[in-house]
């Protein structure tokens, strides 16, 4: 399920989009393809450990922070951004 904000023309957020569960909530008026993508490989990712999947997610994300002190290096570390950026490129 895509949820569609719309809200800002360029987000005023860190984030253009977050999946939550098997929904993915847009907060750009026009998301891209690429985005699209990224988000929708995060729904696959759930689907496939719906019970763990945010725990460790939010795991890799502590750990990253703690390792490399800095939020956005702790983001991009996270296994499944890496596999969501590179399935975007597709």
């Amino acid at each position: 399920m895509i949820i569609n904000l719309g809200l800002f023309n360029k987000s005023l957020l860190p984030f253009d989009a977050i999946t939550l569960f098997f929904a993915v909530v847009i907060f750009v008026k026009n998301p891209s393809q690429k985005l699209l993508k990224h988000e929708l490989c995060h729904v696959e990712q759930w689907k496939e450990d719906p019970f763990l999947f945010h725990f460790k997610y939010l795991l890799q994300f502590i750990v990253n922070l703690t390792v490399h002190g800095s939020w956005m290096e702790a983001y991009k570390g996270i296994s499944y951004e890496v596999e969501a950026r590179r399935e975007a490129l597709k």
